[in-house]
């Protein structure tokens, strides 16, 4: 059977959102408590927005054998599926404010958050309505 090739690793900005049970989304969390935040970020980062049937060869190809092993025992047989982010909504919005702040380009911070730098966008508007109303 033919598998398509692995996409290419996004580029891996520094000072990155850690990826913990408090930033994790509900769809990620699963892959979180099975293979740690390094693998969890890798697959989401490689295959996210997609779901599988089996875990080999095409998820072993991107985290390796003995964490695709180890992701097949703690998830069972069934359907695997990969968010295009791992990160729940409140944590984007928090990291993107705060990247934002410390001068980071939009591009970079939707990179790191595994979302469109329309959504970056969104959330700093959101954010600045957010404190408009605090203010008021």
């Amino acid at each position: 059977m033919m598998h398509a090739p692995v996409p290419e690793e996004r580029p891996v900005v520094t000072n990155r959102l850690a990826l913990t049970p408090e930033t994790v989304n509900t769809t990620a969390a699963p892959l979180l408590d099975a293979i740690g935040p390094e693998a969890t970020l890798k697959l989401c980062r490689q295959l996210g927005g997609t779901h599988h049937d089996r875990v080999f060869p095409l998820i072993a190809s991107v985290i390796g054998d003995d964490l695709a092993r180890q992701l097949s025992r703690e998830i069972g047989r069934g359907r695997i599926v990969i968010p295009a982010t791992p990160y729940g909504k409140p944590a984007r919005l928090a990291a993107a404010v705060a990247f934002a702040a410390a001068g980071r380009k939009r591009q970079e911070i939707a990179l790191e958050l595994g979302v469109t730098v329309r959504h970056v966008y969104k959330y700093l508007a959101e954010a600045r309505e957010r404190d408009a109303r605090r203010r008021a």
